[in-house]
């Protein structure tokens, strides 16, 4: 569960980057999209970074992030420890490894963490959501890494997941919320006084147990609009952006069982985002292809197995073949699945690489500088981020 920032290194639910070049890690023809069970094994005689690191965070890590939080070029992450009520820091060195963590108090039950600039002074700031307090809680960076004490402002009931957009079209980043128990969505407008403060929220009515959302341009005009899943009610709300800060009326679609993930990513190469959605009771990913009309609506298109217990998405060039991936991360049976892109919006069937216990969350960046997306994972039921880095050249 992730936030936008144009300044970071992470491939998460608002952008989409393609990050292309040969992989050690991978046999790969790109007539042929075949690769190894598990393609991030890297031998020694390789002279890789190391495959798989697990790194000690708080208890149960609900969510992570990626961004460059020192100004060093390297990647580092952030993940909420929903049992501990800390916010984990760890600085990435750059070579595919991570220091260790800093904490800092968040309120009770974090559940969710996003990123952005959200005082306007150049460094990346985090925002967390509280499931436990339904507050959502905002850090400042210090300008060298480190943070400030929170600021907390109201949600609704069980905010499940923020997301970070400028849906007000100031040039500021806002944040959006899904209120779980409420049924809403809550915009919080960037106040854009260089304070990092925002607006108390503005909540939008969606479907049953809000879970995820995600950001883009559906449409024809360049108001972005948002995708939220909905676990309760097996459906994904399309809120199409005024420009203001304000939405006009949900239009649903059907998704899998319930739906706890969404991602934004142009899957068949026409211009236009499609959406990818998980299903946690079926075990599955569906794709929903824009119709590419400016109306900003979807046709479901295809269902795609993934593992068990499906609970995080991204889309990135992950295989280095000039087409969009998807990575799901599995909470039941320990693993991410890589589903190969086509470039014409189908994919095929998944490869699983292993994680850490019960990952729940999953983030993209380059951790070891090779221009290449590595996974952060958060292990819910290990206590640790897993990080799987692509073999360097």
């Amino acid at each position: 569960m992730t936030g936008n920032d144009s300044n970071r290194l992470v491939v998460i639910l608002l952008t989409v980057s393609s990050l292309l070049g040969a992989s050690c890690a991978f046999t790969l023809n790109p007539d042929d999209l075949s690769f190894p069970t598990d393609p991030l094994v890297c031998s020694s005689s390789t002279g890789g970074a190391p495959d798989r690191r697990e790194y000690t965070v708080g208890a149960q890590p609900g969510s992570v992030a990626v961004g460059d939080f020192h100004k060093t070029g390297h990647a580092d992450i952030a993940a909420v420890n929903w049992n501990s009520g800390t916010l984990s820091v760890l600085a990435g060195r750059g070579d595919g490894t991570l220091g260790d963590k800093k904490d800092y108090l968040t309120g009770l039950q974090p559940c969710a963490v996003a990123t952005g600039d959200f005082d306007g002074d150049g460094w990346l700031d985090v925002a967390v959501t509280n499931c436990g307090s339904n507050t959502l809680s905002v850090f400042l960076n210090k300008k060298d890494g480190t943070f400030r004490d929170k600021q907390d402002f109201a949600t609704g009931a069980g905010p499940d997941f923020v997301a970070v957009g400028d849906v007000s079209g100031d040039g500021k980043p806002d944040l959006i919320v899904a209120n779980r128990d409420a049924g809403t969505v809550g915009v919080f407008k960037n106040k854009g006084d260089g304070t990092g403060g925002f607006y108390d929220q503005v909540p939008f009515p969606v479907g049953v147990q809000p879970y995820a959302i995600a950001v883009g341009l559906f449409n024809s005009d360049t108001n972005l609009d948002l995708a939220v899943v909905n676990r309760g009610s097996d459906t994904v709300s399309i809120l199409r952006g005024i420009g203001d800060g304000t939405f006009q009326p949900k239009i649903d679609y059907s998704t899998g069982g319930a739906p706890k993930a969404v991602v934004v990513g142009d899957f068949n190469e026409d211009g236009k985002p499609d959406l990818a959605v998980v299903s946690s009771s079926t075990n599955s990913v569906r794709v929903l292809q824009n119709k590419a009309d400016g109306t900003g609506a979807f046709l479901v298109k295809a269902d795609y197995s993934t593992g068990s217990g499906p609970s995080a998405i991204a889309a990135v060039d992950f295989l280095g073949h000039a087409h969009l991936d998807l990575l799901v991360a599995n909470l039941d049976d320990n693993s991410v699945s890589v589903l190969p892109g086509l470039g014409d919006g189908t994919f095929q069937a998944k490869q699983d690489l292993t994680t850490g216990k019960q990952p729940t969350s999953l983030a993209l960046g380059d951790f070891n500088g090779d221009a290449r997306p590595d996974v952060a994972v958060a292990d819910f039921g290990a206590a640790t981020v897993t990080v799987l880095v692509q073999c360097a050249q």
